[in-house]
């Protein structure tokens, strides 16, 4: 559940459109990005993601389980925007990963993911004087939206030795925005009150491969890309519009040498201005290419009875896909954001299953502040994992 009250001079400082109805940064035009991440990579900052099975990246990490694996996660956010003076909080409740991988013979194995692509969910409150007949009553407007897009992913990877593994996918993206917008008056006899409500879905195919190399014992290599075919935004069975899915290229590194610490880093582009025809005539929403960095490191913790507690610490930094407010020269401002974040690891039961616990703490920015009123956006992410093996 999402709560957002939002003061008049926060509203006044993300502009017009659809930044004034949502008053925040990261979801702005279709959403957020949660990354795609399991909770082991969201604590090492995104850095291991490229060889992570649990992480919806790269398929050939699929062959790095060579049991039955089910994981899933949870992954609150708690959001604080300033601007102008005024502050607003959120809270974000998000489900973005459930999963499961099956060996499918001596080589191959088969995984079944559904992963958080972009997370639309927001609500916002404002107070304005309305002119009804000629008679000036206070109006409360009420702004939210429901929804997202999911990246449902069958992968097959291939074990071809255990210093060469490769990997494709099938991907079903499909999502839903529920979009009300609600105006309230104090005198309910006098005014009656309105509500407008849109459903926009979404749907597209695409397609990914990826491989990963051990060079040395020590080492591990990884690269993967993503191609997207067409995604088509329909209300009911009106097409509203279409675009291209934003093509994707990662490539990552881990290093094992050092005795009890384990290193990670990643980079990936994506192409997220592929989508900017997605918005529709009329619409401002600007979509901006993308570089998302990130490092991480593990280190053996203490030991619980026979378990060893793996700490992780991890920094990433990226931008995000879509714009707000007005820039110089009048175009919408890029969002970038910089996270630091950890957890820890905890095996349990007799090794048949885990559980990771992760934090990260997000500082989101234009990179415009000149008529954005200096807004600045940060966020808690706690990140709740488990996998089991049955």
């Amino acid at each position: 559940m999402t709560r957002f009250l939002l003061a008049g001079a926060l509203t006044l400082a993300l502009g017009t459109g659809s930044a004034a109805a949502q008053g925040n940064l990261s979801t702005q035009g279709f959403g957020y990005p949660p990354g795609q991440l399991s909770t082991v990579a969201m604590s090492l900052g995104g850095g291991p993601a490229e060889l992570d099975p649990s992480s919806a990246i790269n398929p050939a990490a699929a062959a790095l389980w060579g049991a039955n694996v089910l994981f899933m996660q949870y992954e609150p956010e708690l959001r604080t925007v300033k601007a102008s003076g005024a502050t607003a909080r959120t809270t974000t409740a998000r489900f973005p990963m459930v999963g499961v991988s099956v060996p499918l013979g001596r080589r191959f194995i088969g995984q079944v993911s559904a992963s958080t692509f972009l997370d639309r969910t927001w609500s916002s409150r404002s107070t304005a004087e309305r002119d009804i007949g000629g008679t000036i009553v206070e109006a409360t407007e009420l702004f939210s939206s429901n929804g997202g897009i999911t990246d449902f992913r069958l992968a097959l990877a291939y074990n071809m030795s255990p210093r060469f593994q490769v990997g494709v996918a099938g991907h079903v993206f499909s999502g839903e925005n529920r979009i009300a917008i609600e105006q309230r008056f104090p005198d309910t006899v006098t005014f009656s009150g309105t509500t407008m409500q849109s459903d926009i879905s979404y749907g597209a195919l695409a397609a990914s491969a990826g491989l990963i190399w051990r060079p040395a014992r020590a080492l591990g290599l990884a690269a993967s890309v993503r191609a997207g075919g067409d995604i088509e935004a329909h209300a009911g069975d009106t097409l509203l519009s279409t675009a291209k899915l934003p093509m994707r290229y990662g490539v990552g590194a881990t290093y094992t040498g050092i005795s009890g610490v384990g290193l990670s880093a990643r980079a990936s582009f994506d192409e997220w201005s592929a989508m900017e025809s997605l918005r529709g005539a009329g619409s401002r929403m600007r979509a901006f290419d993308s570089w998302d960095y990130g490092v991480g490191a593990e280190v053996a913790g203490p030991t619980i009875g026979r378990r060893t507690v793996a700490l992780r610490l991890g920094a990433r930094y990226r931008g995000l896909p879509f714009g707000v407010g007005t820039a110089p020269g009048g175009d919408q401002s890029k969002v970038n954001e910089l996270a630091f974040s950890g957890g820890f690891g905890l095996p349990l039961g007799v090794g048949r299953s885990q559980l990771d616990v992760g934090v990260a703490r997000a500082t989101r920015k234009p990179e415009h502040n000149v008529n954005l009123g200096a807004v600045t956006e940060t966020a808690y992410i706690f990140s709740f994992g488990i996998r089991v093996r049955p």
